[in-house]
This record gives structure tokens, sequence and C-alpha cells, in this order.
């Protein structure tokens, strides 16, 4: 990434509703967009706990999840992995990268 026009993070999912628009979980989950030159790049930072509420706040903020291509989990916690299955499932049209740690399905809490 040489030069980026912009750089715009929504969060999806965490403990706050924002007012009772969205939907709140245990976890987070941000939706990056990644403007460079002509091209904008998408990406989902972890998976919060559940999906269902990650597809419904997208919705209600307009996000265009269809759109992800890259899936990136920071870590092992189940509330920023536990969405992960059901987000792949729900956004069948096309593969998508998954970024992780090789342990990161191990069991923690």
């Amino acid at each position: 990434m040489e030069s980026l026009n912009k750089v715009r993070i929504t969060t999806l999912a965490d403990d706050y509703a924002g007012g009772g628009r969205c939907l709140a979980q245990h976890g987070v989950s941000y939706f990056i967009e990644i403007e460079e030159k002509e091209e904008t790049f998408y990406y989902l930072f972890d998976t919060g706990l559940y999906h269902e509420p990650i597809l419904f706040n997208a919705n209600r903020l307009a996000i265009p999840i269809d759109r992800i291509q890259k899936v990136i989990l920071s870590h092992s916690h189940y509330d920023h992995t536990g969405g992960l299955i059901g987000l792949l499932e729900a956004l069948e049209s096309k593969e998508r990268e998954v970024f992780a740690h090789p342990e990161v399905f191990k069991k923690s809490y």
C-alpha cells in the first residue's frame, strides 16, 4: 500500500449498541475499508461472539459486508472468533482469506 486515500473503520460489534440503533454483543468486530489509488479493499477484523448481530448491524448501517475480501482474527478468544463460521456461511458467494494465529481454535477463556 503505497498511497492511501482513505481508511474508514466501522464498529459492527461491541458491548455498546449505539443508542438502540444497532445490536450489541460481547466481543468486537470492525469493518475496515481502505481506499488506495483507484481500488478499495474490504476487511473484517474479528467476528464477535455471534454472526447475527454483525449481519444486522451491517445491514442497518449500509455496510457492504458481502464485499469482505479478508477476515483477520486478532486472537483465539471466543468473543473475537465466535461469529466466524456463521459469517462465512452467510457470505457464501465467494471464498475469503482468513488470517489468524495457528492456535486460533485452541480453547481459551
